[in-house]
Order: structure tokens, then sequence, then C-alpha cells
């Protein structure tokens, strides 16, 4: 009798080490399943749960693989906690007050020359003027002051470029997704073997206290590169999500004045007058700005071409600033002659116009002081 229960515990202790061996089996095969379900999305750190690391000059933390740009004063920037406002805890918070800053992330990203890309994210703001509640009161959770006028959108440089002030970049539209997460999104095919993703957050009144959370990124390929001539160079598509400008008429002393009307930016006014021949630098250095505006109101003028530079009778180019080459023959979607159309001259609003500096570049070798993800990090609020 002690010898066969001897033997069933030998039989119940091999049955268990089997059991055990399959968990062991299926947990290893458990993240591969994981990996496929999610091997779409092909941004590094794409829901912030990494390490994080500072850099010179911002306060706070940034998400590993990714960078933060900033227009003036940088904003506070770290990893958020708060499941009260997170998706999928943690996020990446940027806030600050007192200050009308334009800031956002961005990262670049390896991908299929002339394929289409998505890129996705999800955003919340809160801006209030209220101190003394923090917009909190009688229990209700916390409410923007929307007057304030807090805008996302997010940004596609299907060339790979790094300046979130590039005319290159293809933008979705602004959104202002108050105190709730929404989705914001852009497509664009890639130029180039590298794309780069961009997120952008502004203000249109300086608020008390700022919040602007970013949760659950997504970069994936829509739709393959057209297979063409085996070494031909990919043709670079038509500006997507950039409003429709019409190119204005050249005034009677040659110049190109474009006056702004609801609507227009500065990437859509550049592509208006492609066709003269005319570049981001050339606009710029008309204007006298170092980089391009991100706000731009109705009526104000943007120098295009200065005086003598076009044909005010044909709308014919006849010469370009900076010894730059002449522009054949007008074509559709040239600049019409003075005749067809007049511009009267305008000021524009005095303190208006806001640039976004361009990025540091990433420290040699990888981010510096990088840490793990710290459990009791600053929730924000």
């Amino acid at each position: 009798m002690k010898m066969m229960m001897v033997k069933n515990w030998h039989k119940a202790v091999v049955v268990m080490l089997l059991m055990a061996v399959m968990l062991m089996a299926y947990a290893g095969f458990a993240p591969k399943r994981e990996a496929a379900a999610q091997g779409s999305n092909i941004l590094l750190n794409p829901s912030f749960g990494e390490t994080w690391y500072g850099a010179t000059g911002v306060d706070g933390q940034i998400p590993t693989s990714w960078n933060l740009w900033a227009s003036g004063q940088k904003p506070a920037t770290d990893r958020y906690v708060d499941s009260a406002f997170t998706r999928t805890p943690p996020a990446w918070i940027m806030k600050g007050g007192f200050v009308q800053w334009t800031a956002g992330g961005y990262q670049s990203v390896a991908v299929e020359n002339g394929a289409t890309y998505r890129f996705s994210i999800y955003a919340l703001v809160y801006v209030c003027n209220d101190l003394a509640t923090s917009c909190i009161g009688n229990g209700v959770p916390r409410t923007s002051q929307q007057a304030i006028g807090s805008k996302v959108k997010v940004g596609i440089d299907p060339t790979g470029g790094t300046d979130p002030a590039s005319g290159n970049i293809v933008w979705s539209g602004l959104t202002s997704p108050y105190d709730k997460f929404a989705e914001v999104a852009v497509e664009a095919q890639a130029r180039a073997g590298t794309i780069t993703v961009f997120t952008f957050n502004s203000v249109d009144s300086v608020p008390n206290l700022r919040e602007t959370v970013w949760d659950d990124a997504s970069l994936v390929k829509t739709t393959a590169a057209t297979t063409g001539t085996p070494g031909a160079t990919v043709a670079p598509p038509p500006p997507a999500g950039v409003p429709f400008v019409s190119p204005q008429a050249a005034r009677p002393d040659g110049s190109v004045v474009h006056t702004v009307t609801e609507g227009d930016t500065f990437s859509s006014i550049l592509v208006a007058y492609r066709s003269l021949g005319v570049t981001r630098d050339m606009i710029l250095a008309a204007n006298g700005w170092d980089l391009p505006p991100q706000i731009i109101v109705p009526g104000q003028e943007i120098i295009i071409l200065p005086p003598g530079s076009v044909n005010p009778t044909t709308g014919q180019v006849i010469s370009l600033p900076g010894g730059g080459s002449v522009a054949p023959a007008p074509t559709a979607g040239s600049v019409p002659p003075a005749a067809t159309q007049a511009v009267a001259p305008t000021q524009a609003a005095p303190g208006q116009v806001e640039t976004v500096n361009p990025p540091a570049a990433p420290p040699a070798g990888g981010p510096s002081s990088v840490r793990p993800a710290d459990t009791d990090a600053e929730k924000g609020g």
C-alpha cells in the first residue's frame, strides 16, 4: 500500500512538471503573437512607456527615441502617470503657464521610399486661467476655458527633415480636444528612405495653466510603393493636406505680394508660387524672417518677389533674387497680369506672427541621462 502511494505521488509530480513546462512554452510564444498584432506600427517607443532622458535647457524628461521642438521658451515636459488623464499610463505631458509657446515632439523613422504612411496619436488639451480652483469646482472634473484657444495638429515630413517649420511637412487640420482624448492623424507618401513625424500645439492667448497630453502614437504603412523601372527615382507626390491658394497678381512695380486670406498657411502660399521658381529662402529673405511664421492673419501682406521681378503685363518672371534661374513663361497656376486682380495694401496686425526655433540635434551617442521609468514621477495636473 505504501509503495502504491509513493508511485502515485511520483506520477503526480511528473504531471505537475509537464504542466509547468507547457505553461512556460506558452508564455514563451505569447509575446510573438502580441508583436505580430502590433507589427505594423514602426515608431519606436510609441506609447512612451520606455526610458526617458534629459536634455540641455529642458525642464523635465523626454521619452527615449523622441525629440522636443519649441518656439521661444520650451514647455516643461515629463512622464505623466495620472490615470484620469492618460489612455494607457504613462503618457507624455507638455505644460506651462503664462507663456504662449508653440511646441511638440518629433521622431524620424526609416521607411519604404514611395510608400504611403499614416501617422496618428491621441491628444488631450487643458487650459485654465482660474488658479484658485484649477478649474475644478463642486466635485466636477476640471473643465477647460475654451476661449483660450488651444489647438493641436500632427504632420509628416516625407523627406525625413527635422525642421518643424519646413514647407515639406504635410499637416493635418487643427483640432481642439479639450479635456478628453481624440485621435489626430495625417497621411503622406514618403519621398526618401526616412520620414519624420511631428506633433504640434499652440494657443491663441496666454493661459495661467496649460497642459497637452500625447498618448498611443502610431505610424503604419497604408499603401506600398508603386513598382517601376529598377533604379528609377520616385517622383514626389503633389503636396497633400495643404489648403489650396490661388496666386495673386503681379503689381505695377513688378513685385508679387500675397495678401493673406482665411485658411492660408505659409506652406500653402509657398506651393501657390512655386511655378515662378520661388523658394522658401527667397520668401524668408524678402520679409526679413529667419524662419517661416507659424501664425499668419487675414489681411497680412507677405512679399513673394521684390519690385522688378515680374513683367506686370504678361506675368512672366524677369529675374529672381540671389541670381536664381528665371522661371519659364507662365503656365496655368503662374501669377496673372496686374490687370486681372488688384491687391489693396494692408498692414499685418502687430504681435501676431510666431516662429518656430529649429530643434537641437540629438545628443551625440544617443540620449543623455537615460533613466528607467520612475513610478514616483510627477503626475502633473
